[in-house]
């Protein structure tokens, strides 16, 4: 079907639906008007009924010649009647009274035989009449039956009812003639409807045609097809006169397409080159590397992860980065992987569980970055190693650890019972001084091992997942009240200065015992390394989701070349080590691992000989999964 026929036949559904609804509703108003007025004239008939009915019988009439009374059916039509009838006394006990019809206006002289056809009927209207139902319906039905338009009355004086009725069937009888004149009007305004349509979808769909056969024209490459435009400033004239417009853009810009597909092929013959020069590099590189395009499909594996995966390179080239997901690891893991190096940043992990082709696990260390050129995104590089053999040595160190910080503890807590056992068997007094600073520093020592065995139990802890984060309404400044009260006598001893600034109160929820531990390790570390006369400042600010705690010391720093061995374990930056301060490099590394099984993040900066800040995060609430 063409357009304009299309159009046509739119126009004349859209058209055909008023037209009908239109003479639907005269009709109907028409019915109605019909039908109050039949019943209006059958009221004024059956009060006229009622009158005369009342004069008769003043007069003492004979109640066999009552037709006379009823006999004008005049403005009853072809078949109206009027009834009236009174209910038989029961002949019988129990027996339901008959009744007896008295006059008939259709019936002349008597109307006795009636009352047989009406024994047979429980819903005429005559019945609702000897009911004193008095009113206007058109529910009921005469003596055989058929729907009647009705108007009752019961005359209580002489215990007769009247029904003054008419059927239904010539009342609507006198509505043919509107109904046929009505089809007549509504074929005529459809048929106006159809030429006018006719007339529009050709003013519309020629135009549209003649559009689309020169646009089948230049889509086959004929760019000098002519537009024929269509005058006037309707939408059809304005499409002509774009689409006009829009072919002489398509030419200007097909003309230099040429140009532009050249420098674009140079271009990527160059980014080709490069990646060329890539594969080259990293084809004999121990690393597994694979590379992939924009859209993270992968383009290129080396060797060393065909072996490491088991998989020729022609089985995954064409796949995406999904192929190295394992249902092991959490999936939240790498949608944020992928997502962060999608935004152009680079993004390692060493938490992943690979498998390999034969169905065998190895853990993974897994890095992925972008290349970009020109700031733009050319491909990424994604490397994965083998760390099973690494994985094993730190969980065997940390259970070497963990073993050894047992099996010392019991040992040193008899030393130092059996210590302070002497100590208070022999009096000040007794002891020479020499007796004393040895007792002191056995004490000291003992204290300090104590305290080593204790931070090794919680690194251990930490590594093997045992340990629980137990979160509670933790106020921040108790806490650092606190920490000045346990330091304050050696600070005093060693002529220093603890410095505190926090808003109070200052309530997070979090676990109050590892936090505790989290600043009693960066603020006695910042004791340690500070000058005599010097002072450890502490600053608390809040923020909307969380505090930050800042340590700042005036001590020896640490230097550049070693800032990023830190938070590592064991770690002591030279110029710590040449100083007379103890210690094993375990106190930045609990406190880093700590803060962030706290949910939050910790940063430093320091100069050499000038000292250093610590920056604590803490959320306001920290992590379900702690």
């Amino acid at each position: 079907m063409t357009l304009k026929y299309k159009l046509t036949a739119n126009l004349v559904a859209a058209s055909l639906v008023p037209v009908i609804f239109v003479a639907a509703i005269a009709y109907g108003n028409a019915k109605h008007s019909a039908v109050n007025a039949t019943l209006s004239n059958l009221e004024a008939v059956s009060d006229a009924t009622v009158e005369r009915l009342e004069r008769y019988r003043r007069q003492g009439g004979d109640e066999s010649k009552l037709w006379s009374v009823v006999r004008d059916n005049a403005a009853l039509g072809e078949r109206g009647e009027i009834l009236v009838a009174r209910r038989q006394t029961a002949t019988a006990l129990g027996a339901a009274p008959e009744i007896e019809f008295l006059a008939a206006s259709r019936h002349e002289g008597d109307a006795s035989e009636l009352s047989i056809l009406a024994g047979r009927e429980s819903e005429v209207a005559i019945e609702r009449a000897l009911r004193g139902e008095n009113g206007r319906s058109a529910t009921y039905t005469d003596l055989a039956g058929r729907p009647v338009f009705a108007v009752t009355r019961y005359v209580a004086d002489a215990g007769v009812g009247i029904s003054v009725q008419m059927p239904k069937t010539e009342v609507y009888s006198s509505l043919s003639s509107l109904r046929f004149a009505l089809i007549v009007m509504a074929a005529i305004v459809l048929g106006f409807c159809v030429l006018m349509a006719y007339i529009t979808a050709l003013s519309v769909a020629v135009p549209v045609q003649n559009l689309t056969l020169a646009s089948t024209q230049i889509a086959g490459g004929a760019l000098d097809t002519p537009i024929e435009q269509v005058p006037g400033d309707d939408e059809i004239s304005a499409l002509s006169h774009a689409f006009s417009t829009m072919t002489a853009h398509l030419r200007e810009l097909y003309e230099g397409l040429e140009s532009k597909v050249r420098q674009r092929t140079h271009q990527l013959e160059d980014a080709l080159k490069e990646v060329t020069k890539f594969q080259q590099a990293v084809q004999y590189s121990t690393d597994s590397v694979f590379i992939t395009d924009r859209e993270m499909r992968i383009i290129y594996i080396n060797p060393a992860l065909e072996k490491l995966s088991g998989y020729r390179a022609w089985e995954l080239l064409g796949k995406t980065v999904d192929v190295f997901k394992y249902e092991r690891n959490d999936p939240a893991l790498y949608l944020e992987l992928f997502a962060v190096a999608a935004r152009g940043q680079g993004v390692e992990s060493d938490e992943l569980i690979n498998v390999r082709k034969d169905g065998s696990e190895y853990n993974a260390e897994f890095t992925f970055y972008p290349i970009k050129q020109r700031n733009q995104i050319q491909f990424f590089v994604g490397i994965i190693n083998d760390i099973t053999q690494r994985k094993r040595e730190e969980r065997a160190k940390s259970e070497f650890v963990s073993l050894a910080s047992h099996q010392l503890r019991t040992p040193l807590t008899s030393i130092r019972w059996g210590m302070g056992r002497l100590r208070k068997t022999f009096d000040q007094s007794t002891l020479s001084p020499q007796q004393t600073k040895l007792f002191d520093a056995a004490h000291h020592a003992a204290k300090q091992m104590a305290d080593t065995i204790g931070t090794m139990l919680m690194i251990s802890r930490l590594s093997s997942g045992k340990l629980k984060l137990m979160p509670q309404s933790t106020d921040v400044a108790v806490l650092l009240q606190a920490m000045n009260e346990l330091y304050q006598a050696q600070c005093v001893l060693e002529q220093k200065q603890m410095l505190i600034e926090c808003p109070a109160p200052c309530a997070i929820q979090s676990d109050p015992a590892l936090l505790k531990e989290v600043l009693s390790n960066i603020i006695s570390n910042a004791i340690k390394y500070s000058p005599a006369g010097q002072s450890v400042r502490v600053n608390v600010t809040q923020h909307g989701n969380g505090v930050t705690v800042a340590v700042s010391d005036q001590g020896c720093g640490i230097p550049a070349a070693e800032q990023g061995k830190v938070f590592s374990m064991f770690f002591r930056a030279e110029n710590a080590q040449r100083m007379p301060v103890s210690g094993t490099g375990l106190g930045l590394y609990l406190v880093y691992s700590l803060v962030t099984f706290l949910g939050g993040s910790i940063s430093f900066t320091s100069e050499e000989n000038r000292g250093t800040t610590f920056s604590i995060f803490l959320p306001l609430t920290p992590p379900q999964n702690g």
